[in-house]
């Protein structure tokens, strides 16, 4: 006599099912650990061939980054003059492997102490679960651009 056999689910594995974390777990976590100043936390969601394209960079200049140290190196370059910067993502949007998210970043300046807030747009593209691109926008509509044109 043969044992009968529950059926097998072969839908595929949503968020929190433990296939891993989703874009969105992915970039709340590496913008929690900027804020926490968590450099080990922030690199590790990053693929070691990472490419960071910021739209603000050393000196507020347009600058690139390759690799986790480059990613170190921005961390620490935008970090400088500030003796607290808060990174906030308040909405995400998802395109094929490509994830827009639209940030508050707000900043009390080392020394002054005056708060500063930006409005700022990430797009990320992701492999194996890891940032493998992130391309930073100060206008809304060119980051919604850029992320369309990924699809």
């Amino acid at each position: 006599m043969g044992r009968s056999r529950a059926p097998q689910d072969t839908r595929s594995p949503g968020p929190g099912s433990g296939a891993g974390p989703s874009k969105v777990e992915q970039a709340r976590a590496a913008y929690a650990a900027w804020s926490a100043r968590d450099l080990d936390a922030f690199v590790q969601v990053f693929a070691d061939d990472v490419e960071l394209k910021p739209f603000l960079g050393a000196g507020l200049g347009a600058s690139e980054y390759q690799g986790h140290a480059g990613l170190r190196r921005w961390f620490k370059e935008a970090n400088e003059a500030w003796d607290e910067l808060r990174i906030e993502p308040y909405e995400f949007r998802e395109v094929g492997d490509r994830l827009a998210v639209f940030l508050k970043a707000i900043g009390k300046g080392r020394g002054s102490h005056v708060e500063v807030e930006a409005e700022i747009v990430h797009v990320a593209e992701f492999r194996d679960g890891k940032f493998t691109r992130l391309e930073g926008f100060g206008d809304r509509e060119q980051a919604l651009k850029a992320l369309d044109r990924g699809a």
